[in-house]
């Protein structure tokens, strides 16, 4: 039974050393009964602190979502569960982890449930939460219905909306994006143009307004979904992205995008245009 989530985080050193903040930390989190965790997402907040998501599977629990934030130095001074009050979801929160900073300073963590023996239904929700860890609100997906909800990735506007994307699965999956206010009301969801698609990332536009969505299936090369700020298809655009290649991060920016992931089973990063044309690569 391992009872210490662990992770490290490295910092660019500055060229006059000084002695805080040091240019390599690492932390380490006692925890009782802990049987599997891992770091899945991290922000440098503007204090020069460090946010942190630690999926964490317990002996009372599949799965939690722990924020930890971090001083320039690596002190830990928060670690806490947001989902420990109590959260409308079916299932515990054990996939997914990820970050992205909210309005007004705080932060959007984003998880999902797993089917277990005891039925299908599973919920996608986005937290949203201040630097101290304290839930301010949530939005979920799935509480209406018997469907399993996973998610792909969150990103987040100018104005303090937000937009997620992923699959539901219940027979015949499909994919869909979906885009909520600063408050957390659901604004629109849409449903994937092709059936036979699913949501690999997603990534904020330059400017904020639309969204860009990498799409697969298991024998095609991967195409650019652009969706606007209403939630209308603006552009479908085919890539010459390799076949075979999973995404997990995406990023958008200045006429590029940027994507790392594995092909093959070795890691794989890469840089394309909006309009989906191969840059480089690196193996």
């Amino acid at each position: 039974m391992r009872e210490l989530i662990f992770f490290a985080v490295l910092s660019t050193a500055s060229a006059t050393p000084e002695p805080e903040p040091q240019s390599v930390f690492s932390a380490a989190l006692g925890g009782p009964e802990v049987l599997h965790a891992s770091c899945t997402d991290l922000l440098v907040l503007e204090d020069g602190s460090t946010a942190a998501v630690v999926m964490a599977m317990t002996g009372m629990s599949f799965g939690d979502p722990w924020l930890v934030v971090m001083g320039p130095s690596g002190e830990v001074r928060l670690a806490e569960s947001p989902t420990e009050v109590s959260v409308p979801v079916s299932r515990d929160l054990e996939s997914g982890g990820f970050l992205e900073r909210g309005s007004r300073g705080s932060l959007l963590l984003a998880a999902y449930g797993e089917p277990r023996a005891t039925g299908v239904n599973s919920d996608a929700a986005v937290l949203r939460v201040t630097i101290e860890g304290e839930l301010t609100g949530v939005s979920v997906l799935g509480s209406d219905d018997d469907l399993l909800w996973s998610l792909a990735g969150l990103a987040a506007r100018n104005d303090g909306s937000f937009l997620t994307a992923g699959r539901t699965d219940c027979g015949l999956p499909e994919a869909f994006a979906a885009s909520f206010s600063g408050d957390g009301r659901l604004e629109w969801l849409i449903e994937s143009p092709d059936d036979e698609m699913f949501m690999q990332a997603l990534a904020t536009m330059e400017g904020g307004d639309s969204v860009l969505l990498l799409m697969v299936n298991s024998w095609s090369r991967p195409i650019f979904v652009e969706v606007d700020r209403s939630g209308m298809i603006i552009a479908v655009r085919e890539t010459d992205l390799p076949e075979g290649l999973s995404v997990s991060v995406l990023r958008a920016g200045n006429e590029r995008v940027y994507l790392g992931g594995a092909l093959d089973g070795a890691p794989w990063i890469g840089c394309a245009t909006t309009e989906g044309r191969l840059v480089w690569r690196t193996v």
